[in-house]
């Protein structure tokens, strides 16, 4: 279903070599690792980001590979 939308979204993307500014944020998540919670060593972060960008990273990464 959201196969043709996503691919004219991409194309368009490569066509003007702009990516969606919305797409350029992320959210930051501590993840606990362990030891002392209250230490802030003990995190570390990832990133959340759209599902749309994630998968044209992702095919980027394997197209590169």
């Amino acid at each position: 279903v959201l196969y043709i939308p996503l691919i004219t979204i991409y194309q368009r993307m490569f066509q003007l070599g702009q990516w969606p500014s919305s797409w350029k944020h992320s959210a930051a998540c501590p993840i606990f690792k362990k030891k002392d919670p209250a230490e802030y060593i003990n995190y570390r972060l990832i990133s959340l980001i759209d599902v749309p960008s994630k998968m044209l990273e992702t095919q980027i990464a394997l197209d590169m590979t």
